[in-house]
């Protein structure tokens, strides 16, 4: 991915420039989806017969050790999202080898424990990504080339998700981020470079963003509130991984940018970020017929290549699974 510095224009508070168009914003949030605790769950393993899992991690982004058992979803599944407003994380979606789920959870992430039913996705589906501000979760794309966006309430603990309107294209397997007041969704299947984005207090279709540096499937997101990252992914045939990651300025329109690589292909693995680091547990590379359970790390403000962190999930061996972070 590559990347524009951008400078403040005055009498703005948001910033101008960018590739494709001139914005002005208003200052966003300060980060209070953002958290030191990954939360990593979900997933599946084998290679013809799948086993579904319901487990979930936990660790500290800015200290990373080995990870914890944190407790289960409630169902096993795959192919899921997931979001959080900082003390509440939610799973969203998902697959188990034969049916695709509405199914919403949350956690309290300062306490583990077993997940509990939320309420329920407008349409049962797999592959979407979600988006968030502190109250609210936009839930976007799906299997079957699904163009259907959802939201719901992430300030309380049960309801269920209300049509939000459309993404420009149909997509599967899609990457997102926010900075809780626009969310953008990136790339799914098949190998899209597409980028939409939406403006998450409001209701209504997607508008195009621009385009990543190449079209993926599953590029998985991570984001400082300023700037989002896409990491990994694989082409249309799912078989060739990319270790490719891009970033962009969620304020400002415009085309992604080259930020650097991973420490080798791979995808599905689960993403989250304390604002500074973000982290990439997990994962797939199909090509090889590998699982993994390592931990990788970058630094959000600072393009360059991730590092293996050295430490690794407690529930191991997964991939298409999901994460996020709190506190």
């Amino acid at each position: 991915m590559n990347y524009i510095k951008m400078s403040p224009l005055a009498g703005l508070t948001g910033y101008g420039g960018g590739s494709s168009s001139l914005v002005a914003v208003s200052s966003g949030p300060t980060g209070d989806q953002l958290g030191d605790r990954a939360i990593i769950g979900g997933g599946r393993h084998g290679s013809g017969s799948l086993t579904y899992h319901d487990a979930t991690d936990y660790f500290s982004i800015s200290n990373i050790t080995n990870a914890t058992d944190f407790g289960n979803l409630t169902v096993a599944r795959s192919q899921l999202s997931s979001c959080s407003n900082g003390t509440l994380a939610f799973f969203t979606g998902g697959w188990n080898g034969s049916s695709n789920w509405n199914t919403i959870d949350y956690y309290t992430v300062a306490n583990t424990g077993n997940g509990t039913d939320y309420g329920d996705l407008t349409v049962a589906r797999r592959g979407g990504a979600t988006t968030e501000s502190t109250t609210r979760a936009v839930h976007g794309g799906g299997n079957d080339f699904n163009t259907t966006m959802d939201y719901f309430d992430i300030s309380t603990t049960s309801g269920n998700a209300t049509d939000f309107g459309d993404l420009s294209d149909g997509r599967e397997s899609s990457g997102a981020t926010s900075n809780m007041v626009r969310g953008v969704w990136v790339g799914g299947y098949d190998e899209k470079d597409v980028m939409d984005y939406v403006a998450i207090a409001t209701t209504g279709n997607a508008t195009d963003f621009g385009n990543l540096t190449e079209g993926r499937i599953w590029p998985k997101g991570m984001t400082n509130n300023t700037r989002g990252v896409f990491a990994g992914g694989s082409g249309s045939t799912y078989e060739n991984q990319t270790a490719t990651i891009d970033y962009i300025t969620i304020d400002t329109t415009g085309n992604a940018t080259d930020f650097g690589d991973l420490p080798a292909a791979r995808k599905t693995f689960g993403t989250a970020s304390d604002g500074t680091t973000g982290v990439m547990a997990g994962g797939y590379n199909q090509t090889q017929g590998n699982y993994f359970d390592g931990i990788w790390k970058l630094t959000i403000d600072t393009a360059g290549n991730a590092t293996d962190s050295t430490y690794s999930l407690a529930n191991p061996d997964r991939g298409y699974m999901t994460g996020c972070s709190g506190d």
